[in-house]
């Protein structure tokens, strides 16, 4: 994996490194706090990873996770610890980077991804153990600032296939996760904005609390075809925003500034969920004739949101 710092007008680097051991390393996600400290996670292959403070200082499986905290001047290496259980975690499908981290006010860091283990490393889970018959859960997890201990970690799923593609957290702490549910009873909350699936794999936004001991809520988001979400974030007031793909036509639209399906196979979604999850302020499509991903989603001070992703479509709409 390599770490890189641009400065602030991007004419130099601050620090690029290494990080790795003598197999395969890959960055997957990136957070920063408030001193300039940089945290990873990723997917290593090695077994001799450099560890520092480690919650696990060894591989369990084939391909573990791996998290780390970076100084701000790229020198530290402040924590390094792997993460997973025997089988593989934060699996490459369709290009998709199935892990994301997010960092919180107090330093502690929030990871998820999916795991095919049986023994992924759970503390004061919400949920104890992988769904039996499941291909694979999602997993949750909080580390203190040390990055030597738990405050939560939790399998999320049911017994399909459930994998999650992006996290943020609020200033209170509470983690937002989502991805995608093949699952008909992934958990939802009551009141939640569509507490059914609509199609063979659907979007699913979930919150937490900051000691992850309960679901705030949890909804999935889908037509009738698949549905995948790819990347979170959340603005002061608690509302989640998000963008991905979908193949349904029916996808649910409210507000929209793209109300119709575009003529390809996929169009990318950008969406937008309350602070109590119940409904959707505003859904769109986003796309033209061919086909179209939202990748990643940020939001300024005031709310607006700024989505990036890959099109293939000569009419995909530009202002």
């Amino acid at each position: 994996a390599f770490i890189s710092k641009l400065n602030a007008a991007g004419t130099a680097l601050v620090y690029s490194t290494y990080f790795g051991g003598s197999g395969e390393e890959s960055g997957h996600d990136i957070a920063v706090d408030a001193a300039g400290n940089a945290y990873i996670i990723g997917v290593t292959r090695s077994a001799n990873l450099p560890t520092v403070n480690p919650i696990q200082a060894q591989p369990a499986g084939l391909q573990d996770a791996f998290v780390l905290k970076l100084g701000a001047n790229g020198s530290t290496l402040l924590y390094s610890t792997y993460l997973g259980g025997g089988v593989a975690e934060c699996d490459d499908q369709d290009a998709s980077l199935f892990c994301g981290i997010a960092v919180d006010n107090a330093g502690q860091a929030v990871v998820t991804g999916d795991t095919e283990s049986e023994d992924f490393p759970t503390f004061r889970p919400l949920y104890t153990a992988i769904t039996r018959g499941a291909l694979e859960d999602v997993f949750v997890a909080k580390l203190n600032p040390a990055g030597n201990g738990f405050v939560y970690s939790t399998y999320l799923g049911d017994v399909l296939s459930d994998y999650s593609t992006g996290v943020a957290v609020d200033g209170a702490g509470n983690t937002y996760v989502t991805g995608a549910t093949n699952s008909d009873d992934f958990p939802t909350t009551p009141g939640a904005a569509q507490r059914q699936p609509g199609g063979l794999t659907d979007v699913f936004v979930t919150k937490l609390n900051s000691n992850g001991s309960a679901l705030l809520y949890s909804t999935f988001l889908g037509g009738d075809d698949d549905d995948i979400a790819a990347s979170i974030a959340v603005d002061s007031e608690g509302n989640a925003y998000l963008t991905g793909e979908t193949w349904s036509e029916d996808f649910p639209t409210i507000n929209p500034f793209q109300p119709d399906f575009g003529s390809g196979l996929i169009d990318a979604f950008v969406a937008k969920l309350n602070a109590q999850g119940s409904q959707f302020e505003y859904s769109s499509f986003l796309g033209g004739d061919g086909y179209d991903q939202g990748y990643d989603i940020a939001l300024d001070t005031t709310g607006i949101a700024y989505v990036v992703g890959e099109t293939w479509s000569e009419d995909f709409p530009t202002v």
